[in-house]
């Protein structure tokens, strides 16, 4: 059985979401949207709803009252103005909710600003972290390899002193052997032969 990963992916955000989570579809276009593009679709759809709604009420009030008024009819008494009075209101307190969502929105939005700010701090400041214990450490290899090759240079000026008086005290050995040696032969040589 194939599973089509294009059904998981919303059609906004571009998201791919769990395959168990609902998606809602637009009547008109039939795209599919999570359900928080859908929720922020639906605030925005009202707001424009709203938006073409307000002037013609409005104007639809207004005709209404110059109309009655010119008639000389009572205004307070019309139906019809009274419930495009209601619809108004209806409006102005789905505009009032729509306000509140929006503020809520932006409230929102800036603290994911202000945590993406102070995000964005933090890594710059683990980034020069970062740098500055490379550094030291780099030092601290410097500082280490410098400190072995005056160990090595020092073994190495011991090593050669060691091998100049190990010469010295085998040439003075030798010497003395010699000079040994050569006193051994003139006694040698003094004592008196016997026939």
């Amino acid at each position: 059985m194939m599973i089509n990963n294009q059904d998981n992916i919303c059609s906004r955000c571009h998201i791919h979401t769990k395959l168990l989570e609902t998606f809602k579809k637009c009547s008109r276009c039939s795209t599919k949207h999570c359900n928080q593009c859908w929720s922020e679709l639906q605030i925005s759809d009202d707001y424009k709803i709203l938006i073409d709604i307000l002037p013609k009420t409005h104007n639809s009030i207004a005709k209404r009252i110059c109309s009655t008024y010119q008639r000389n009819r009572d205004v307070i008494g019309d139906t019809a103005l009274l419930s495009a009075f209601i619809s108004l209101q209806t409006c102005a307190t789905d505009l009032e909710q729509l306000k509140y969502d929006l503020d809520h929105q932006r409230q929102h939005f800036e603290t994911l600003q202000e945590k993406l700010t102070a995000l964005r701090d933090a890594r710059e400041a683990l980034n020069i972290l970062r740098y500055e214990h490379h550094q030291k450490q780099r030092q601290e290899q410097e500082h280490l390899e410098q400190q072995r090759r005056v160990l090595m240079i020092q073994k190495v000026a011991d090593l050669r002193q060691f091998k100049h008086t190990q010469i010295a005290n085998f040439q003075e050995n030798y010497f003395q052997h010699l000079l040994d040696e050569e006193h051994k032969m003139k006694e040698l040589f003094k004592k008196p032969k016997i026939l």
